[in-house]
């Protein structure tokens, strides 16, 4: 699974951010007022996506300099800025099937089935996952940034379950409300 406009839309992310400071704050001494400012470097950024195939469409986009992941990778891991791409805008039955698939499109821990049913819901308790979320979100010690479709939130649940996780979705897309408009090229 993977999606070229949120790979445009971190990759204008990240070009903004490395435009801008990091303040640190020390313990103040003689020389500062306890505050160190210094340009984000690639350094800095850790860039976190569910799927193994928006990691390198991701890593193509970003360069060798981007660290680009899945949450697995990060673990025990931080960063100043943590990007989180979650490369899904539905769970439609347009969408490639995880049933029996070995492809790109099956992530990492999570078993296929026969039942079309459990198949929908499958990539929606991984994307969606918010023990998964929350382990990529605190990743970030000062800015976490998800980058995600407003349909996302517009998925309707089939269980509580599913409506917790669209619950943390609709959330984070009313703490974060920013849009990146980005064209396909």
């Amino acid at each position: 699974e993977a999606s070229d406009e949120e790979v445009m839309a971190v990759k204008a992310i990240a070009k903004e951010l490395l435009n801008h400071d990091l303040t640190s704050f020390v313990s103040p001494s003689d020389l500062n007022d306890g505050t160190v400012s210094r340009g984000l470097s690639w350094d800095d950024l850790l860039f976190v996506t569910p799927y193994n195939q928006q990691v390198r469409r991701l890593s193509d986009a970003l360069g060798p300099q981007a660290k680009v992941g899945t949450v697995d990778r990060f673990q025990g891991q931080e960063a100043p800025v943590v990007i989180i791409s979650l490369c899904r805008s539905s769970f439609d039955d347009q969408d490639p099937p995880l049933i029996g698939s070995e492809s790109d499109a099956t992530p990492p821990g999570v078993e296929t089935t026969t039942a079309s049913s459990a198949a929908a819901a499958q990539p929606l308790a991984f994307v969606l996952d918010i023990r998964r979320l929350n382990v990529a979100l605190s990743r970030a010690q000062c800015l976490a940034i998800v980058v995600m479709s407003p349909k996302l939130a517009q998925h309707s649940a089939g269980s509580l379950s599913q409506m917790e996780r669209l619950s943390f979705a609709c959330r984070l897309l009313e703490e974060n409300p920013r849009e990146v408009e980005v064209g396909l090229a």
